[in-house]
């Protein structure tokens, strides 16, 4: 999947609102503080969430989508708001589906009726998006599968330390991993120690790339490998004694392997961030919240560079305030912010690269001396 156009609206009469935006396949946003960026961001994760979790609704606003997938472009526009204290529903809701010159109307729905491919079906909650209610229909599934292929990573301290949970895999989770036939649909949702283990078996070319990419960015490290470490029965509150699997790195000129938990949490983002580009199946959208919080140069200088070598099917909404980052990456993919108010307006595109230098240095010195930059918040 990959968004192409995207406007969201907070469903209140003082909420956010959002420019739209034509997206590609790297967007940078950039702003002072407070410009909105991070909740940009959580407003198209939510949109996932409205459409492919099978959870009570709770986001309140009105999105227009227009993305690709499979090769096809979809429109959709959802609308919730709160109908009491306690419930948020779906008020209206339409997915298009444009196939060449061809235009199909696969989901209209509002308060009156509900209709499917244009014939009326009964009515169906509306604590539920109906892409989540008919995801088995064959028009329907592809896309509901596309809206939960996006994926948020969110780089702060209790994040990291969740990736080094204790975590089993059981017989029947481990069974359905190995009659999938795309086992990265399953994989990005596994703390770090099971997600690298599982991926050194199913595919261990990029497992090799992880470790690869991870030592050139530590020179330091010499090895890395999957290790275990034992837990008893009394601790998992299981029936018997088991191996936890573990990320572990060797430095050079070291005897002792390091365990994930141990190492510095620059290290942790960077074999993460590695982890999940490997383990995303092709069509995700990874969001980044500043990756570069707290890191040291060699952590952050990598990231502009290996997102520029990707080559899987990966589009990406990174937020940033780092100058490296903000300068590695070409104008036309910057999202400028400016907010009045809740009102965020965003330059990005053809404007940017026009009207910034071609020199990068020079272009980032500008964008920090533009009015539309500096002055962010009004």
């Amino acid at each position: 999947m990959k968004i192409l156009e995207y406007q969201f609206k907070e469903g209140t009469e003082a909420g956010w609102e959002f420019d739209k935006i034509q997206a590609s396949d790297i967007n940078v946003l950039v702003g002072q503080t407070a410009t909105g960026k991070t909740r940009f961001l959580n407003t198209i994760f939510n949109a996932g969430l409205v459409a492919a979790r099978d959870t009570k609704l709770t986001s309140v606003g009105t999105w227009d989508i227009k993305f690709n997938h499979n090769d096809a472009d979809y429109f959709w526009h959802v609308q919730s708001e709160k109908t009491s204290p306690t419930e948020v529903s779906i008020v209206n809701e339409v997915l298009k589906k444009t196939d060449g010159d061809k235009e199909e109307e696969l989901i209209k729905r509002d308060l009156a009726g509900f209709y499917f491919k244009g014939s009326p079906i009964p009515k169906l909650s509306q604590n539920h998006s109906a892409i989540q209610l008919l995801k088995e229909e064959e028009t329907i599934k592809p896309i509901f599968e596309g809206f939960g292929r996006i994926a948020k990573r969110y780089f702060s301290g209790d994040d990291l330390k969740k990736q080094a949970r204790d975590e089993i895999i059981d017989t029947k989770t481990k069974e359905l991993l190995d009659k999938a036939k795309n086992k990265k649909t399953l994989l990005f949702r596994f703390a770090i120690g099971n997600k690298l283990n599982l991926l050194q078996e199913y595919y261990p070319e990029n497992f090799k790339r992880v470790c690869d990419a991870f030592k050139n960015v530590f020179p330091f490290v010499e090895s890395c490998a999957i290790t275990t470490k034992d837990r008893t029965a009394e601790t998992l509150n299981v029936m018997a004694d088991l191996k936890i699997k573990i990320f572990a790195v060797k430095e050079k000129g070291g005897k002792e392997w390091i365990s994930y938990d141990q190492l510095s949490s620059g290290m942790q983002k960077v074999i993460l961030f590695l982890a999940d580009i490997e383990t995303l199946p092709a069509g995700s959208i990874y969001l980044i919240d500043e990756y570069e919080n707290s890191l040291g140069v060699n952590a952050i200088d990598f990231l502009p560079d290996y997102i520029a070598t990707v080559n899987y099917d990966i589009q990406f909404f990174i937020t940033s305030h780092h100058p490296y980052i903000i300068n590695n990456f070409e104008p036309k993919d910057w999202f400028i912010f400016h907010r009045k108010g809740k009102k965020v307006s965003i330059k990005y595109g053809a404007e940017n690269a026009k009207k910034f230098s071609k020199s990068k240095q020079e272009a980032f010195t500008q964008l920090l001396n533009d009015p539309f930059y500096a002055e962010g918040i009004e």
